[in-house]
């Protein structure tokens, strides 16, 4: 981050100075390959994320971030101001309660995970179910299946359910 002659913030990336990141609120986030970034910036109540320096919607906030291990997709979550919703390659999904804590694509990048509030998590924007706690999401190689740990009341086990 640099301050120019116009006192507006910027980022610089491998040298290159980028748009004015007046606000930045969030640590730059860049795909697998490397060749993607994304960031998001504002101020209270107009936060946008940016990626590969093209800004999105204004949001009231802008939470977690995940390209696809291709670096083609890009999904993050962001707050409405009474819901969350997962914008998923510029498109806003379902609006949802719970906080969206982390987002993981599959292998090949066709699915996409939400995990919200730690206790329930969706698939490609479908709830797929409310536990005491949810943890460790894992796809298998194949990106047909996903695996993750559950707690229940007493009942503690893996799971795991079709991605597609």
């Amino acid at each position: 981050m640099l301050r120019s002659r116009d006192a507006k913030k910027r980022l610089v990336v491998d040298g290159t100075v980028g748009t004015d990141a007046a606000g930045v609120a969030g640590a730059p986030v860049f795909s697998a390959d490397g060749k993607r970034i994304a960031w998001s910036r504002g101020e209270r109540e107009a936060m946008q994320m940016t990626v590969d320096g093209v800004a999105g919607e204004k949001h009231y906030g802008i939470g977690a971030v995940a390209f696809s291990p291709d670096g083609k997709r890009v999904a993050y979550a962001a707050w409405l101001g009474s819901d969350w919703t997962l914008v998923v390659d510029g498109v806003a999904q379902e609006p949802v309660k719970n906080t969206i804590d982390f987002i993981l694509f599959s292998p090949d990048g066709s699915s996409v995970m939400t995990l919200m509030s730690g206790k329930s998590f969706a698939l490609n924007g479908k709830p797929v179910g409310t536990f005491s706690a949810v943890a460790l999401p894992r796809f298998s190689t194949d990106s047909k299946s996903l695996s993750f740990y559950a707690v229940q009341g007493l009942d503690v086990w893996w799971k795991t359910v079709p991605a597609r």
